[in-house]
Protein backbone atom coordinates (compact mmCIF):
# COMPACT_ATOMS: atom_id res chain seq x y z
CA UNK A 1 0.00 0.00 0.00
CA UNK A 2 1.04 3.56 -1.02
CA UNK A 3 -0.79 6.32 0.86
CA UNK A 4 -2.61 4.12 3.32
CA UNK A 5 -2.79 7.24 5.97
CA UNK A 6 -5.92 9.03 6.50
CA UNK A 7 -3.95 12.35 6.33
CA UNK A 8 -0.46 13.56 6.15
CA UNK A 9 2.06 14.29 2.91
CA UNK A 10 2.63 12.80 0.32
CA UNK A 11 3.95 9.09 -0.11
CA UNK A 12 5.69 7.72 -2.80
CA UNK A 13 7.55 4.91 -3.91
CA UNK A 14 10.83 4.56 -6.13
CA UNK A 15 11.92 1.68 -8.23
CA UNK A 16 15.15 2.59 -10.13
CA UNK A 17 18.48 1.28 -11.29
CA UNK A 18 17.46 -1.96 -12.61
CA UNK A 19 15.56 -2.73 -9.48
CA UNK A 20 13.05 -5.66 -9.71
CA UNK A 21 9.70 -5.87 -7.65
CA UNK A 22 8.21 -8.83 -7.47
CA UNK A 23 4.95 -9.31 -5.65
CA UNK A 24 4.41 -13.20 -5.66
CA UNK A 25 1.63 -13.97 -3.26
CA UNK A 26 -1.05 -15.06 -6.30
CA UNK A 27 -3.57 -12.47 -6.71
CA UNK A 28 -1.75 -10.01 -4.41
CA UNK A 29 -2.61 -6.15 -5.01
CA UNK A 30 -0.37 -3.37 -5.25
CA UNK A 31 -2.43 -0.55 -4.27
CA UNK A 32 -1.24 3.66 -5.22
CA UNK A 33 -3.98 5.93 -2.96
CA UNK A 34 -5.17 3.64 -0.41
CA UNK A 35 -7.35 6.06 1.94
CA UNK A 36 -8.92 9.32 1.04
CA UNK A 37 -5.82 11.70 1.59
CA UNK A 38 -6.10 14.46 -0.85
CA UNK A 39 -2.17 14.27 -0.98
CA UNK A 40 -1.11 12.53 -3.91
CA UNK A 41 0.21 9.04 -3.89
CA UNK A 42 2.93 8.17 -6.55
CA UNK A 43 4.86 5.11 -7.58
CA UNK A 44 7.90 5.86 -9.83
CA UNK A 45 9.17 3.30 -12.18
CA UNK A 46 12.80 4.09 -13.40
CA UNK A 47 14.38 1.42 -15.90
CA UNK A 48 12.94 -1.17 -13.07
CA UNK A 49 10.93 -3.93 -13.16
CA UNK A 50 7.01 -4.72 -11.36
CA UNK A 51 5.96 -8.40 -11.38
CA UNK A 52 2.83 -9.31 -10.44
CA UNK A 53 1.11 -12.75 -9.93
CA UNK A 54 -2.15 -11.60 -10.91
CA UNK A 55 -3.93 -9.43 -8.63
CA UNK A 56 -4.60 -5.39 -9.19
CA UNK A 57 -2.80 -2.57 -9.48
CA UNK A 58 -5.44 0.07 -8.18
CA UNK A 59 -4.60 3.76 -9.28
CA UNK A 60 -6.12 5.01 -6.44
CA UNK A 61 -7.50 1.86 -4.65
CA UNK A 62 -9.40 3.72 -2.47
CA UNK A 63 -12.45 5.88 -2.67
CA UNK A 64 -11.26 9.84 -2.70
CA UNK A 65 -7.59 8.86 -2.82
CA UNK A 66 -5.18 10.35 -5.89
CA UNK A 67 -2.69 7.80 -6.95
CA UNK A 68 -0.02 8.36 -9.62
CA UNK A 69 2.00 5.95 -11.65
CA UNK A 70 5.22 7.10 -13.57
CA UNK A 71 7.24 4.40 -15.39
CA UNK A 72 9.81 5.72 -17.62
CA UNK A 73 11.79 2.80 -19.02
CA UNK A 74 11.32 -1.13 -17.66
CA UNK A 75 8.29 -3.32 -17.29
CA UNK A 76 5.12 -3.75 -15.51
CA UNK A 77 3.72 -7.18 -15.96
CA UNK A 78 1.46 -9.90 -14.65
CA UNK A 79 -1.97 -7.78 -13.17
CA UNK A 80 -4.66 -5.63 -14.06
CA UNK A 81 -4.53 -2.21 -13.80
CA UNK A 82 -7.83 -0.97 -12.39
CA UNK A 83 -8.46 2.69 -12.18
CA UNK A 84 -10.37 4.17 -9.01
CA UNK A 85 -10.44 -0.26 -8.19
CA UNK A 86 -12.41 0.43 -4.71
CA UNK A 87 -13.99 3.79 -5.20
CA UNK A 88 -14.38 7.18 -6.80
CA UNK A 89 -10.53 8.53 -7.03
CA UNK A 90 -8.41 10.41 -9.84
CA UNK A 91 -5.96 8.26 -11.27
CA UNK A 92 -3.09 8.49 -13.57
CA UNK A 93 -0.18 6.56 -15.87
CA UNK A 94 2.09 7.42 -17.40
CA UNK A 95 4.42 5.05 -19.62
CA UNK A 96 7.27 6.55 -21.46
CA UNK A 97 10.28 4.31 -23.07
CA UNK A 98 8.47 1.08 -21.61
CA UNK A 99 6.70 -2.24 -21.80
CA UNK A 100 3.17 -2.99 -19.93
CA UNK A 101 2.41 -6.22 -19.77
CA UNK A 102 -1.01 -6.54 -18.32
CA UNK A 103 -4.51 -8.99 -18.10
CA UNK A 104 -6.37 -5.57 -18.41
CA UNK A 105 -7.10 -1.90 -17.94
CA UNK A 106 -10.13 -0.66 -16.88
CA UNK A 107 -11.63 2.03 -14.62
CA UNK A 108 -13.93 0.15 -11.41
CA UNK A 109 -16.01 3.56 -10.30
CA UNK A 110 -17.84 5.27 -12.80
CA UNK A 111 -17.37 8.64 -10.77
CA UNK A 112 -13.80 8.58 -11.06
CA UNK A 113 -11.11 9.72 -12.91
CA UNK A 114 -9.14 8.09 -14.19
CA UNK A 115 -6.06 9.16 -17.59
CA UNK A 116 -3.06 6.66 -19.19
CA UNK A 117 -0.29 8.19 -21.33
CA UNK A 118 1.03 6.54 -23.91
CA UNK A 119 4.97 7.80 -24.95
CA UNK A 120 7.32 5.39 -27.47
CA UNK A 121 5.27 2.84 -25.44
CA UNK A 122 3.89 -1.15 -25.87
CA UNK A 123 1.21 -1.95 -23.96
CA UNK A 124 1.40 -5.98 -24.77
CA UNK A 125 -1.57 -8.69 -23.47
CA UNK A 126 -0.82 -11.01 -21.10
CA UNK A 127 -1.18 -14.66 -21.92
CA UNK A 128 -4.15 -14.76 -19.76
CA UNK A 129 -5.67 -11.29 -21.05
CA UNK A 130 -9.40 -10.63 -20.74
CA UNK A 131 -11.37 -10.28 -23.96
CA UNK A 132 -12.64 -6.99 -22.36
CA UNK A 133 -8.63 -5.62 -22.49
CA UNK A 134 -9.07 -2.17 -22.17
CA UNK A 135 -12.46 -0.10 -21.48
CA UNK A 136 -13.76 2.48 -19.43
CA UNK A 137 -11.00 5.49 -18.65
CA UNK A 138 -11.86 8.92 -19.24
CA UNK A 139 -8.66 9.54 -21.25
CA UNK A 140 -6.08 7.05 -23.43
CA UNK A 141 -3.75 9.48 -25.11
CA UNK A 142 -1.23 8.34 -27.39
CA UNK A 143 1.79 10.91 -27.18
CA UNK A 144 4.28 11.92 -29.80
CA UNK A 145 6.16 8.75 -29.50
CA UNK A 146 3.52 6.51 -29.88
CA UNK A 147 2.43 3.29 -28.77
CA UNK A 148 2.37 -0.41 -29.96
CA UNK A 149 0.55 -2.95 -29.23
CA UNK A 150 1.56 -6.08 -28.68
CA UNK A 151 -1.23 -8.84 -29.00
CA UNK A 152 -0.47 -11.64 -27.50
CA UNK A 153 -3.69 -12.96 -27.53
CA UNK A 154 -7.61 -12.30 -29.36
CA UNK A 155 -8.11 -8.95 -27.16
CA UNK A 156 -11.56 -5.76 -27.49
CA UNK A 157 -10.38 -2.55 -27.11
CA UNK A 158 -13.19 -0.39 -26.10
CA UNK A 159 -11.36 2.60 -25.33
CA UNK A 160 -11.61 5.92 -27.44
CA UNK A 161 -7.70 6.38 -27.81
CA UNK A 162 -6.78 10.20 -28.85
CA UNK A 163 -3.35 12.06 -29.14
CA UNK A 164 -0.87 12.35 -31.79
CA UNK A 165 1.40 9.79 -31.84
CA UNK A 166 0.97 7.04 -33.91
CA UNK A 167 -0.68 3.57 -33.29
CA UNK A 168 1.04 0.36 -34.51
Amino acid sequence: RIGSQANGSVAQTILTNGANFNLTVSGGNLRVGDSANPATSRLIIENSTLTMTGGTLGIPYAAGAIGEVTQNGGTVSGGVVAFSDSGAGTGTYTIKNATLDTIQIRKDALAGIASIYFDNAILRTASTANNAFFSGLDLAEIQVGGLTLDAQVNVSIDQILSGAGNLV
